[in-house]
């Protein structure tokens, strides 16, 4: 016995979802503007004049035309390639900072909630060595 679907569980979830729907689905805001934070990073380094990435990006590109003038089209593609693995490992970073970013945000928050519990049930003691920790949390990070 065969039957086609989507099919509806108990909960009334479509459980017979394409795979780019469930890709879609689990990207949350948070995910949305990681990404969206980690490409403003490399466009902002990237316009800088004086970027060193700028100007390691430029002379590939420059090699690439050369080679692609000379006619040695093998070694323009390499060139090309990397400058491609350059973007990549730019953007890669980038997200890894704004993660660690994001998570340490959510870390200090967190904390200040807890300091504001502390203070508000009586434990003033408490509150301030919670409110101590955060500064010593942020003065790390610098």
């Amino acid at each position: 016995y065969k039957h086609h679907g989507p099919f509806v569980n108990l909960t009334g979830i479509f459980y017979d979802k394409a795979p780019d729907e469930k890709y879609h689905r689990k990207v949350t805001p948070q995910e949305e503007n990681i990404r969206q934070w980690a490409m403003e990073l490399v466009d902002k380094e990237l316009s800088k004049a004086d970027s060193p990435i700028r100007q390691e990006i430029a002379n590939h590109k420059n090699l690439a035309e050369n080679y692609k003038t000379k006619g040695l089209k093998k070694e323009a593609a390499a060139e090309l390639k990397r400058i491609s693995e350059i973007s990549e490992m730019l953007y890669s970073e980038a997200e890894v900072h704004v993660r660690r970013q994001v998570a340490l945000e959510n870390k200090l928050r967190d904390e200040y909630q807890l300091a504001r519990n502390k203070y508000e049930r009586g434990q003033l003691q408490e509150a301030i060595e919670t409110l101590e920790h955060i500064a010593r949390m942020i003065r790390e990070e610098e």
